[in-house]
This record gives C-alpha cells, structure tokens and sequence, in this order.
C-alpha cells in the first residue's frame, strides 16, 4: 500500500466515522486523548482537521507539545489507522470556515462547551506517519509520509 492509497483509506473511513481518537501531550509530558470530530479535505493531501475553541486544553498542550497521534477505527474494529505529526493552530478564517460547513452538524457538544461560539480555531495535523492496521487479517502497514 503507498501513501496516496492509504490516505484514500483514511479519507473513507474518517467519512464513515465521523469521529477519532486525539492524543495529545501537556506540558508535564503526561497523554490526553479525547473524541473529536475531524475532516479530511480532498484538495489538502496530508492534513487533518478540526475546529475547536482557542480556550480548550488541547490549544494550550499544541503549543507546548505540537507532536500529537490520530486514531480512526470501524466500528467493528476491523480497520484502525493511525496518523501522527506535527499539529498547528490555524487562524485562517476562510480555513474555518470550510471546515466548520463540513463539520459543523456533528459539534452538538462543542457547540454546548464553547462558551463563545464566534471564537474558534482550525487544528491541523501534518502526517508524518500512518500504520493501517486490519487485527482480524494479522496485517499492519506503516506508512511515512
């Protein structure tokens, strides 16, 4: 499997899911995962995204730590992939934008938890590297990016 059939993988299921595991790292160097709500956008190979509030923890552990890891699963489990890299903060209101018209039908909690809803960022993530991952087949593949 290369890289661009991989991330056609990661591109279906993230579509199917419609959430993910986030890890992340604070400043005291100790893991943080949480459901969030990502997209992958077709013309930005590479990237993964989210919207989230300037004022949540994860901003503050970005800053900190940018290395941070995905993981994307079936529900049944039969497929996991994950993806690590570097994650940035973007502020770029058209980048939000697209992301919050794709996204933004699945943010019920982020829409309770965000106490000023005109206040967000764009996280994205670069890949650095994915391992596609099918228990039941045995196989693992390790992609870098």
């Amino acid at each position: 499997m290369d890289m661009n059939e991989l991330w056609k993988e990661l591109a279906l299921l993230a579509d199917h899911a419609k959430t993910a595991v986030l890890a992340t790292m604070d400043t005291k160097d100790r893991p943080h995962m949480r459901w969030v709500t990502p997209v992958i956008l077709d013309d930005r190979f590479g990237s993964i995204y989210m919207v989230t509030s300037p004022e949540f923890t994860k901003v503050n552990h970005v800053l900190a730590n940018p290395g941070i890891e995905w993981m994307f699963q079936t529900t049944s489990l039969d497929t996991i992939i994950t993806v690590s890299g570097p994650m940035k903060i973007c502020r770029n209101a058209s980048l939000c934008s697209e992301v919050l018209e794709l996204v933004s039908p699945r943010l019920r909690t982020f829409w309770k938890l965000n106490e000023n809803p005109h206040e967000m960022v764009v996280l994205e993530t670069i890949a650095a590297k994915a391992v596609f991952f099918k228990p039941v087949e045995g196989t693992k593949e390790t992609i870098t990016f």
